[in-house]
């Protein structure tokens, strides 16, 4: 049989007959959470053996490390899981838009006969009156992994959650020696036993990997090469930024990079401070401020609070400032 394998930002894999599309594994259609006035479709699909990542957020107490949990919601959010749908309350949901498998390049090893991608956790809420691409929330956990499924039963081989997300560009290439490499946005380019995905090696390029390895050979020598530039997506200016690219073979002996600061993997506040003067004393929660005006729709900026309880009309307190 002749299958084909959909990876996605709903942190499931879809393994369809591609002849005729059919799913050999089994694909339901499963009741979903509801919202009349969205006139939401009552059904998702979701093959049977479910995702291979969390579909729901944790939520931890903030700055406490929870040792092997990869994704911790804030506070005072409300969460819900995967296809939660949405009206005046933002509802904080993951993989999330910009989570899952999204672009990076995944792999197939017809050696191990496991289908490999690199994901991540970036949660986001939504609600009617946002109009970007969602509101990720200050101290939000922006994490993920790289897992090994097997498309002959669509369940997880094994999962490796290092405390980026591996989403944005981090492709993955595998080997006929059952070698795995992937970039991490450190700049560490890694290398793990496809097998089970132990660590066996990395190297520190000097800028964030969001690139997929390549592997070629050249008289007889087989090379790794990777670019290593970073991005912005999604640690902002906390991920380091370069110019590198790298070959690698056996017995060479350069030097390392120096090893940058690594990213900030919460969501940072970025927005400076603001004059108590300049906006009449008033503090605006999940609403832009500008001109005297409150904005008629959410802010987006990493600067505002999308809190639980705010409901049309939105509510404004008066604080007094000290000089």
């Amino acid at each position: 049989m002749a299958l084909l394998g959909h990876r996605s930002k709903t942190g499931m894999y879809y393994i369809l007959d591609r002849t005729d599309g059919s799913a050999p594994l089994g694909i339901d259609e499963v009741p979903v959470p509801q919202e009349p006035r969205q006139k939401t479709w009552p059904t998702q699909p979701f093959p049977r053996q479910g995702g291979w990542t969390e579909l729901t957020p944790a939520r931890q107490p903030l700055g406490t490390e929870v040792p092997g949990l990869p994704h911790r919601a804030v506070p005072n959010h409300r969460i819900g899981p995967l296809y939660t749908p949405h009206w005046d309350e933002p509802i904080l949901t993951i993989p999330g838009h910009g989570g899952g498998a999204d672009w990076s390049a995944h792999s197939y090893s017809a050696s191990t006969r496991l289908v490999y991608t690199g994901f991540g956790y970036v949660a986001a809420a939504h609600s009617l009156t946002e109009a970007s691409n969602g509101l990720r929330p200050p101290g939000e956990y922006m994490t993920g992994g790289v897992v090994a499924v097997d498309p002959s039963t669509n369940r997880v081989r094994w999962r490796k959650n290092p405390p980026y997300s591996m989403a944005h560009g981090n492709g993955v290439l595998t080997t006929a020696s059952d070698l795995l490499f992937i970039g991490q946005p450190d700049g560490n380019l890694l290398c793990l036993d496809a097998r089970d995905g132990r660590e066996l090696w990395r190297w520190q390029t000097g800028a964030g990997v969001s690139s997929a390895p390549i592997a070629y050979e050249i008289d007889g020598e087989q090379y790794v090469a990777v670019y290593a530039g970073g991005t912005s997506i999604p640690y902002g200016n906390s991920a380091p930024r370069g110019d590198h690219l790298w070959a690698f073979k056996l017995g060479r002996g350069a030097p390392p990079a120096p090893t940058p600061p690594p990213p900030v993997v919460r969501r940072p506040v970025s927005g400076g401070p603001v004059d108590g003067g300049a906006v009449n004393n008033t503090v605006v929660l999940a609403r832009v401020y500008a001109g005297g005006q409150v904005g008629a729709v959410e802010s987006t900026a990493v600067n505002a609070m999308a809190i639980d309880d705010c409901h049309s009309p939105r509510p404004t307190g008066k604080i007094e400032v000290t000089p």
